[in-house]
């Protein structure tokens, strides 16, 4: 059995790995902001691939459809990638604890329903986007 001060030392340790490429990021920026003559981007408004903010097109509308979707299945991904270590961790040093050992596959299944509901949605939207002749080129496609 691990003690509670391991315990919360690891979840602190975790949160801040987790948070460490914010940090990283953060730091090695320039720090300037760029300035409005550069880039037409106002950062209010989504760009569209015409290059007027506002000015959107339906396949404007799919891409950005597309694009978050993406993003959002990356999300996921990385997200379960996390959860199911947390879950075989746990389950490692559940040891003759027949609860925590349960709580721990439970998680585990979860985690995977959950991966393969969001790829499902993901593949759905893929399928739409591709059936109506918008082609993006994205990470996952």
């Amino acid at each position: 059995m691990v003690s509670p001060i391991i315990m919360k030392s690891l979840t602190i340790f975790g949160i801040l790995f987790l948070c460490l490429p914010v940090f990283v990021l953060a730091a090695t920026g320039s720090g300037n902001p760029p300035s409005p003559s550069s880039s037409p981007n106002t950062g209010i408004t989504y760009e569209c691939n015409a290059g007027k903010p506002g000015d959107c097109t339906f396949d404007d509308l799919i891409l950005a459809v597309k694009r978050l979707t993406d993003w959002g299945a990356l999300f996921a991904i990385a997200f379960s990638v996390i959860v199911i270590a947390w879950a075989g961790f746990n389950y490692m040093i559940s040891g003759d604890n027949a609860g925590k050992r349960t709580a721990a596959n439970k998680m585990m299944f979860s985690v995977v329903k959950g991966l393969a509901f969001i790829l499902a949605a993901w593949l759905i939207v893929t399928l739409i986007t591709n059936g109506l002749g918008v082609t993006v080129n994205t990470f996952l496609s």
